[in-house]
């Protein structure tokens, strides 16, 4: 299995009626030009499609928006974190910079195949750490040693419904992870990605677009912005401090409209209230 790579920010395939990616357009607004960068044309040989894995976390809101999972819910366990683990194959198509387009959000595309697995984490003690980097198996380890419960899914995101029967089969797609589940999980892993390079090789027009690059210019805010914003705000709200007064303190990289957001969506009304100790309970951060 290849070392987890944070290469590409996993991204749900469904395009609207002009071909921009509806997850990019749901966090950064409809203006923006989130188009994925074409795949290059040519023979199967020149495409080069290599088998790859990716590894991303975020807040369950964030991944909500992006629609990446189907049973990702936002509007509950704020606390929780979604990571994010692509078991891919595919190619990247990036902008060269002098041609990229001015108001262009998604400067590469990878083009690909993916079996994709979500798991959901909850920690269950403020020192508990998941290694994350080092792949599924930490997140097993920390259930068997009672530091955290996990949830996952799995899904399939290819064009061919015979490859995605394929793909999934003996593949567990949902439950609880632990060291049983990790173990019947990585039987297939490696199996179902070959199954995927044999067909994206052979067929480059069955590729979606699973994974983009974003732009990092400053006057667009990132879902990694506000998933920063978010769980700073749920740390304030622990803290037992009003709107007012975290909007007064807040840092220079946390957008305030997202702030304010979070407060009136968990609170209600304006938000101005105090906040008590067990009130905020469920407040609790996890910023790892």
């Amino acid at each position: 299995m290849t070392t987890w790579k944070k290469e590409w920010t996993p991204i749900s395939p469904q395009r609207d009626e002009d071909g921009h990616l509806r997850a990019i357009r749901e966090l950064l607004g409809p203006s923006v030009n989130a188009a994925p960068v074409p795949l290059s044309t040519g023979t199967s040989a020149d495409l080069k499609v290599e088998m790859v894995s990716s590894y991303m976390s975020m807040s369950l809101a964030v991944a909500s928006a992006m629609s990446i999972g189907n049973y990702v819910d936002a509007s509950a366990n704020f606390h929780e974190k979604i990571h994010v683990f692509d078991f891919a194959v595919g190619r990247f198509e990036s902008f060269d910079e002098p041609v990229l387009p001015v108001d262009q959000v998604i400067t590469a595309t990878f083009w690909g195949m993916s079996l994709r697995v979500l798991f959901r984490v909850r920690l269950l003690d403020v020192g508990a750490n998941v290694d994350a980097e080092a792949g599924p198996v930490s997140f097993a380890a920390a259930v068997e040693l009672g530091r955290a419960t996990v949830e996952f899914q799995a899904d399939s995101i290819c064009s061919d419904p015979l490859v995605f029967a394929a793909v999934l089969e003996g593949i567990p797609l949902t439950g609880k992870f632990d060291i049983q589940a990790y173990t019947r999980f990585s039987a297939k892993v490696l199996e179902a990605q070959r199954m995927m390079l044999s067909v994206a090789g052979s067929d480059p027009t069955r590729l979606s677009p699973i994974g983009v690059r974003l732009s990092e210019r400053t006057d667009e805010r990132s879902f990694l912005d506000e998933a920063k914003s978010i769980r700073w705000a749920l740390a304030q709200m622990e803290g037992g401090r009003t709107l007012t007064k975290a909007l007064l303190m807040h840092p220079a990289e946390i957008d305030k409209s997202v702030v304010e957001a979070t407060y009136r969506y968990r609170l209600g009304g304006d938000g101005t209230k105090s906040i008590s100790a067990s009130d905020a309970s469920w407040a609790k951060r996890e910023l790892y």
